[in-house]
């Protein structure tokens, strides 16, 4: 979806007399595609006078708020991969640098890895931010649709891996289940493992099956944290609006 400026009397004429119109809109199909909508339109709504959110219809409003959704559910998902291993690491379970017991330096560093690309995603979009004003109409709806769409899918997402990782605590990884699967490695047709080494696994592992109460609330975490970023910017930009059209009617 791209704008142009054109004289047409019939709509709304901006500061050079001309208004702003939508061409033939082009399907949203990132982050990227939509944040650079709504920065072009906030530029065109800055440049001359409000374009009616009439423009933005309801095949672009769904597209933006599945681009929102994939950012979130993707971002989640990643996070989610990583962060029984970030726990495991703090828990001396897993090496990191070859290492059963990292520095503070070594634990800083895979927390960012595992809250890096959720902050990422959250600061890129807190871009649009910048563009909601109240003297902005289809910029607004762009970026509320855009929000609904991060919101919708960063709660769900939340909720599916904070039920799949409880879910393999309590369901999966239990001690019956766990012992069952490794017994019969224990044979010379398969592994042919000592029960002392049979042992030894079975304990890291249920070592390790602890990470995953933890990391469940840490996605939670990074889930509330991806929306909150872009929502604060939003709402800084709101208040400093108000405070703005305070000043002006003085």
């Amino acid at each position: 979806m791209s704008g142009k400026a054109s004289t047409n009397s019939s709509g709304k004429s901006g500061r050079d007399g001309g208004i702003y119109l939508p061409q033939t809109p082009e399907k949203i199909k990132n982050l990227f595609d939509a944040i650079s909508e709504i920065e072009f339109y906030a530029g065109a709504e800055e440049e001359g006078e409000s374009i009616t959110s009439k423009f933005f219809t309801v095949k672009q409003k769904i597209q933006f708020m599945e681009v929102g959704f994939k950012a979130a559910f993707i971002s989640g998902l990643i996070t989610a991969l990583l962060s029984p291993i970030m726990v495991g690491v703090f828990e001396n379970l897993i090496p990191v640098f070859g290492s059963y017991n990292p520095t503070i330096v070594d634990q800083f560093y895979v927390f960012l890895l595992t809250i890096g690309f959720s902050l990422g995603y959250g600061v890129f979009i807190a871009r649009v931010g910048k563009c909601y004003s109240k003297d902005y109409s289809i910029t607004k709806s762009m970026v509320n649709n855009l929000m609904i769409g991060l919101t919708t899918g960063a709660l769900l997402k939340a909720a599916f891996i904070f039920i799949l990782f409880h879910f393999i605590y309590f369901s999966i990884l239990t001690p019956e289940n766990v012992m069952s699967w490794l017994i019969p490695l224990t044979k010379k047709e398969l592994l042919g493992l000592s029960y002392s080494n049979i042992e030894k696994v079975y304990y890291w592992i249920m070592e390790f099956r602890k990470t995953f109460i933890t990391a469940a609330w840490f996605v939670v975490f990074t889930s509330l944290l991806l929306v909150a970023i872009p929502s604060i910017k939003i709402l800084t930009t709101v208040i400093k609006d108000r405070r703005k059209k305070q000043v002006e009617n003085l």
